[in-house]
């Protein structure tokens, strides 16, 4: 009988180290915890509590200053995410509801993660975070009014990996326009109350190690 048991120790053992653990995958909508606008040519200005963001390239008119920028910034909770989760995909979701000038069909926009750290009730230009220098992702503003997205995975993998500070992106309009009547692109606020930003993540929890949950069942074989 105990060399059976032996047997059987070493062959749930072995079992338990090879078999990989079950896992499944969840997904959540989150809203913004803080958004607002900037405004290179409002620049103490604190525009958190406005119900609309804006985005527009800096560059007009050649005889103009090139200070017209306005980036849109998001920030989430993205708590509810286990930490070393693997995130199978996540987008950051804007809805397109408004153009002002010209229409910015066409235009490339950037999502760039934010790096330091703002809140909307005080953010302004002046104030601004830092962010990264280099996109994430972007996203081409289409024909007609509607939610755009910007894939950002690769972020939310980092931050649930405690690899990248938690401060969410800024979307901008990079390329200059160099011309008179810059087109804005308006996505709504949170404060809007519907067709709000949200950040959409499809992400698998940490794998429970192997062998843990086979170790208290083998345990009990040899009480």
């Amino acid at each position: 009988m105990r060399a059976f048991r032996y047997v059987l120790f070493l062959a749930l053992v072995t079992v338990s180290l090879i078999l990989p653990p079950r896992s499944h995958a969840d997904v959540v909508d989150l809203n913004p915890t803080d958004d607002a606008v900037i405004m290179m040519r409002s620049p103490d200005t604190n525009y958190g509590a406005s119900v609309e963001m804006v985005v527009e390239n800096r560059y007009g008119h050649p005889a103009h200053p090139p200070n017209w920028e306005k980036d849109a910034l998001s920030q989430f909770d993205l708590s509810s995410i286990p930490d070393h989760s693997v995130i199978i995909l996540a987008r950051l979701h804007l809805y397109y509801y408004l153009w002002h000038d010209n229409d910015p069909v066409g235009r490339n926009l950037t999502c760039h993660s934010v790096t330091g750290s703002w809140i909307e009730e005080t953010v302004t230009w002046n104030s601004r975070p830092t962010w990264s220098s280099q996109v994430t992702s972007s996203a081409v503003v289409p024909n007609s009014f509607g939610w755009m997205d910007w894939d950002v995975t690769s972020d939310v993998q980092s931050v649930v990996n405690q690899e990248l500070p938690n401060h969410g992106w800024v979307i901008m309009d990079e390329v200059p326009w160099n011309d008179f009547d810059i087109p804005w692109t308006q996505f709504y606020a949170k404060e809007n109350g519907f067709l709000v930003p949200y950040l959409e993540v499809i992400f698998a929890p940490p794998p429970t190690p192997v062998g843990v949950n086979s170790w208290g069942r083998i345990k009990e074989l040899f009480r």
